[in-house]
């Protein structure tokens, strides 16, 4: 026989449904009032360790993670968090050198930091977001609305050239500047930020992280390649490819060797000598013995890092913005098919033939091409070399960089203490072989 419910049954449910009901109405009201979140105050969830990263860009991470979550396929509504879109300019140093400082600023002003190439083609054809910790990933339907839109935090331009009236350009974006942008823009629901601001890790950036109680700099150690893998990896299709090259150069995984990166295309470098064809630098007389004089001081100057036992097994990958220049090292000098008339050969021959020079297989045939430039096969596998170099870079034992600021990018990225400056530029800005170690990584 059922058993008949009492009245004080009946109002305990009745209580318990309600107390429910208002827990789940406060949860819902303080997902969307999310400007009311200190980002300092949530506790990181990441696995991140903390020696690797500092705490506020664990916490950054975090808060990203769950508002993505919270506000998934509804990021234009009015009570989501705001966005900073960090968008693509120049080459691939200039576009994602200033990451640090992006994570900056969208946590600094409570945003979610978001990335968009539309060229060469979309950021995620040769890097993808690490989900493990943020998903920078842009919605179609936002990507199509900035996508054709200027920027709009800093007007886009170099910081200093926006305030060279000041008399101190640098100490202004710092100190005023940051503040007056990134408050004064707070309604606004994106800001797109042009990537390369040309600030490079000022030391006002380390004072402006002091302030704030934070004592890592992030640029010039092991952080900032923690960041890089913290937000980055390679596309499958990338991956791919660097482990073909890897395999066709004969560098097994783990295998120790040494990476040599040469920038020729700064005419004014190499005192205004260099010219271009279609196919690159143009490899022949001046041009030519120029460019092969600085490979080979690079060379020697990779072969001081070499230990007693390694000097004939070693490898040194060459990597330069000029397929000529590094199939001429990697494939010509050695090869009994190639007829070599220069006087410089000779010297070349004697001195490549004591080292164990490699490249990219595929260097002969395709120009090291530069982000802005446009390639005769479209599509993006005709850039996966740029982005191969970079993580070569990173993966080699030591590093050996000249003028430009791709090379040091790589050492910069790899945490590795073995690395060499063996170009710099005088007072003339004119490049000056050199051999040294400089006292750190930063650009200057």
């Amino acid at each position: 026989m059922a058993h008949e419910q009492s009245p004080l049954f009946g109002r305990r449910i009745a209580l318990v449904v309600l107390a429910l009901a208002v827990v789940l109405s406060w949860s819902v009201v303080l997902n969307m009032n999310w400007a009311l979140l200190c980002v300092k105050l949530v506790p990181s969830h990441s696995s991140v360790k903390e020696q690797q990263l500092p705490k506020w860009i664990q916490d950054y991470f975090s808060w990203h993670r769950r508002m993505r979550r919270t506000w998934n396929g509804t990021l234009l509504h009015k009570n989501s968090p705001k966005l900073l879109i960090f968008r693509n300019f120049n080459g691939l140093h200039d576009r994602l050198y200033d990451l640090p400082l992006a994570v900056y600023l969208a946590n600094r002003s409570q945003r979610l930091l978001m990335m968009r190439w539309s060229s060469p083609a979309p950021l995620e054809e040769f890097l993808v977001p690490n989900m493990h910790y943020m998903d920078w990933t842009v919605p179609q339907d936002i990507a199509r609305q900035v996508d054709s839109s200027p920027p709009n935090l800093f007007n886009g331009q170099d910081v200093p050239n926006m305030f060279a009236a000041e008399s101190d350009h640098r100490d202004y974006f710092w100190n005023t500047a940051i503040d007056k942008y990134v408050h004064s823009n707070r309604k606004e629901p994106i800001l797109l930020l042009q990537q390369h601001l040309r600030l490079h890790p000022d030391p006002e950036f380390v004072r402006l992280l002091q302030r704030a109680g934070e004592s890592n700099p992030i640029y010039g150690n092991a952080a900032y390649g923690h960041l890089w893998h913290a937000v980055f990896q390679p596309s499958q299709p990338l991956q791919d490819y660097i482990n073909r090259q890897k395999a066709a150069m004969g560098i097994a995984n783990g295998q120790p060797y040494i990476a040599v990166h040469l920038r020729s295309r700064y005419p004014s470098y190499f005192n205004g000598s260099m010219q271009w064809d279609g196919n690159g630098l143009q490899f022949s007389g001046k041009p030519k013995e120029i460019t092969v004089r600085a490979t080979l001081h690079a060379l020697q100057c990779a072969r001081t890092l070499q230990t007693n036992t390694s000097k004939d097994e070693e490898p040194i990958y060459l990597f330069t913005d000029s397929a000529n220049l590094t199939d001429y090292f990697a494939h010509q000098l050695l090869s009994n098919t190639t007829r070599l008339h220069d006087d410089i050969d000779e010297e070349a021959q004697r001195i490549v033939s004591q080292l164990h020079v490699v490249a990219r297989s595929d260097v002969a045939h395709d120009q090291t091409l530069h982000l802005q430039q446009k390639a005769r096969v479209a599509g993006p596998a005709s850039y996966y070399n740029i982005f191969a170099d970079l993580y070569l870079a990173m993966q080699a034992r030591c590093i050996l960089y000249g003028v430009g600021g791709f090379g040091r990018f790589g050492a910069q990225l790899s945490h590795t203490r073995c690395y060499r400056q063996h170009h710099d530029l005088n007072e003339q800005r004119r490049s000056t072989p050199v051999c040294i170690q400089p006292n750190d990584l930063s650009m200057h």
